[in-house]
């Protein structure tokens, strides 16, 4: 049995922001059939390329690596 193939960036970047494809799509502007072509392997151009840097970048920064849930709701319970 051959090993699971490693994670795309794309798909790394996309499951830390907690999106599907399609949502990912959406905030590149790109179409959902490229984001899947990259995640399978594609080639990123110099724009979705710079747009992940960009974005991991935003995830480093939020400590959101660790996964989606620490980005959401940032002032939850700051309510009284």
């Amino acid at each position: 049995m051959e090993p699971p193939k490693p994670k795309s960036r794309m798909q790394r970047v996309r499951e830390a922001m907690g999106l599907s494809q399609a949502a990912m799509a959406r905030e590149l502007r790109v179409s959902q059939p490229l984001v899947c072509a990259i995640e399978g392997g594609g080639s990123e151009s110099g724009p979705i390329s710079k747009l992940l840097d960009i974005l991991e970048a935003q995830l480093a920064a939020n400590g959101a690596h660790a996964g989606a849930s620490s980005a959401s709701t940032p002032e939850q319970g700051t309510a009284a």
